[in-house]
C-alpha cells in the first residue's frame, strides 16, 4: 500500500503534525494503538517555532525513547541569565538545582523543525508515516458495520472513518471548530482572539547568523537575554547540525514592541533587526569597547500578537466520534518562558495513553471518566501555564522606569535565596505538574 494512500478507517485518527501530533502518535503506539497522522501542508516545514524543551518534557519524551537523541542534537543549559542593560546578571534561574529529582537538571535549545525529524523517525520506526496534504474539511456521524464512528471528509475528496479524532492542528483548530468547542480568553471569558478579549505584548521574532567573530559577550552555546529600559531582547543559539556548516551559528532573535515604538513593518528586514541589536543588544550600553554583534543574514522573519485562550473543553463525544484536542488546539499563551511547545507535547503523551487506555475498556457507563479525567487535568495545567507565561511577560515589561527599577532588584533579591532560586526553576521546568505514577 502507498504510504501516502488514506485508508478507509482507522481506529485513532491524528489530525496535525507538529510536535504534539507527532508525539500524540508515537504515545498511541507505545500503548497498542496504529495511529493515522493527516497534515494539510504537503510536506514538513522549516519554520519559525518553539526553541526551548524543559525538564518535565523531557521525562515525558524519554518514556517514547526520543529524549537522548534530541540532548544529543541541542544545546544544553542548566541556567538561565537574566541580565541587565549593562550586562550585569539581574537574575540567574539554576536548573541544575533539580538534579536530585530529574535526569534533565537543564533546558534543552533546539529548533522545532529537529524535534518534529526525531519524532518522525522514531514513528517512521514503528510503520506509520504522517500522510500529507490531507486538509481535514468536515465531519459527521457515519455507522460502519453497525458501530456509528465518526467519517472525515478531506479536501481531496477522500473520507476516513475512526472511533477517535486528536485534534492536533493549532491555535485555529479546524477540528475544534468542528466539534463546537470554543476557544476562551480565561480573563475575559469572551471568544479569545475576538473584540473584547484581552491582549498580550506583540513579539518581533527572526532566525539569523551573527557576523563571525562573535564579540566575547555573545556565546555560541549560551542565550542572551537583555532587559533594558527600552525593552527585552532574546538571542538564543539554534543548533543544527545539518545547515551550521554553511550558515554559521544560527540565532532565534525575540524583542517585544513596547508602547511608543513604531509599528513593525510586516516583513522587517536585517536593518530593522540590526537596529534593535543596536539600541537593546548586547554591547548596546557598554562602554569598554565591545559593540553589539553584526547581522550576516536574517533567513525568517515573524510578528506574533501575544494572547491567553482555553478550550471549553479537551475531550467531547461529537459527530459519531470521541474528540481529544492537544497542544495549541487547547490551549494558547505568550511565549515568554518558552512553554508552549512543552505543553503541548505533555498534552500528547497522556493523550496517547489514556485513549490506548479508553479504547480498551469495557464499555461501560463511566468509561469516558478516563477521557474527563485527561481533559479536566489538562485544562487546569494549560491554565497554570498561562499564569507562568503572562507573569515572565509582566516581569519582562515593567510599564514604568521604576517598574524596571524595583523588578531589577526583587529579582536579584529573590534569585539569590536558593530556595527560592529552586522554587522558580521547579516551576519553570514543568515538573511541578508531574503525575504521581
Amino acid at each position: 500500500m502507498d504510504p501516502q494512500q488514506l485508508p478507509s478507517y482507522a481506529d485513532v485518527v491524528v489530525v496535525g503534525a507538529g510536535p504534539a501530533g507527532l508525539t500524540c502518535a508515537l504515545s498511541l503506539a507505545q500503548n497498542g494503538l496504529s495511529p493515522v497522522i493527516v497534515d494539510a501542508r504537503p510536506a514538513a516545514q522549516i519554520v519559525m517555532r518553539a526553541t526551548v524543551i524543559h525538564p518535565n518534557t523531557l521525562e515525558d519524551l524519554d518514556l517514547l525513547g526520543c529524549a537522548d537523541e534530541l540532548v544529543a542534537a541541542g544545546i544544553c543549559t542548566d541556567c538561565l541569565t537574566w541580565k541587565s542593560q549593562n550586562e550585569q546578571a539581574i537574575g540567574v534561574i539554576r536548573f541544575s538545582a533539580l538534579k536530585s529529582i530529574t535526569k534533565y537538571p537543564f533546558s534543552l535549545f533546539i529548533p522545532q523543525h529537529v524535534v518534529e525529524r526525531v519524532l518522525t523517525k522514531k514513528l517512521a520506526a514503528a510503520g506509520i508515516r504522517v500522510i500529507r496534504s490531507k486538509k481535514v474539511i468536515a465531519m459527521r456521524e457515519a455507522v460502519d458495520n453497525t458501530h456509528v464512528v465518526c467519517e472525515l471528509q478531506m479536501e481531496s475528496g477522500e473520507t476516513l472513518r475512526t472511533k477517535y479524532v486528536v485534534g492536533a492542528d493549532g491555535a485555529q483548530s479546524t477540528i475544534r471548530t468542528m466539534a463546537g468547542i470554543r476557544y476562551i480568553d480565561p480573563h475575559t471569558g469572551k471568544i479569545a482572539a475576538s473584540e473584547g478579549a484581552s491582549r498580550g505584548s506583540l513579539f518581533v521574532l527572526a532566525d539569523l547568523t551573527l557576523a563571525e567573530p562573535l564579540p566575547p559577550n555573545v556565546s555560541r552555546d549560551e542565550a542572551v537575554m537583555i532587559l533594558t529600559r527600552g525593552g527585552p531582547l532574546a538571542l538564543v543559539p539554534l543548533p543544527d547540525a545539518e545547515t551550521e556548516s554553511q550558515t554559521g551559528r544560527m540565532f532565534r532573535f525575540a524583542t517585544v514592541v513596547m508602547p511608543g515604538d513604531p509599528e513593525p513593518p510586516r516583513n522587517p528586514d536585517a536593518a530593522y533587526f540590526q537596529r534593535i541589536i543596536d539600541k537593546r543588544g548586547p554591547g548596546s550600553h557598554r562602554s569598554d569597547g565591545i559593540k553589539p554583534p553584526q547581522i550576516a543574514r536574517v533567513f525568517e522573519t515573524s510578528r506574533h500578537q501575544a494572547f491567553s485562550a482555553v478550550a471549553e473543553k479537551f475531550f467531547l463525544r461529537a459527530h459519531g466520534g470521541c474528540i481529544v484536542l492537544v497542544g495549541d488546539a487547547g490551549h494558547k499563551h505568550s511565549p515568554a518562558g518558552g512553554q508552549g511547545l512543552n505543553l503541548g507535547v505533555c498534552d500528547a503523551v497522556r493523550a496517547g495513553r489514556d485513549i490506548a487506555k479508553h479504547f480498551q475498556s469495557p464499555l461501560t457507563t463511566d468509561v469516558d471518566s478516563i477521557l474527563e479525567t485527561y481533559a479536566i487535568r489538562r485544562k487546569e495545567i494549560a491554565a497554570q501555564v498561562i499564569q507562568v507565561a503572562e507573569t515572565i511577560e509582566t516581569m519582562q515589561n515593567p510599564a514604568t522606569w521604576w517598574g524596571i527599577i524595583v523588578r531589577n532588584v526583587v529579582l536579584r533579591l529573590v534569585l539569590l535565596i536558593p530556595a527560592m532560586n529552586r522554587a522558580v526553576a521547579f516551576r519553570m521546568s514543568g515538573l511541578g505538574y508531574r503525575e504521581k505514577q
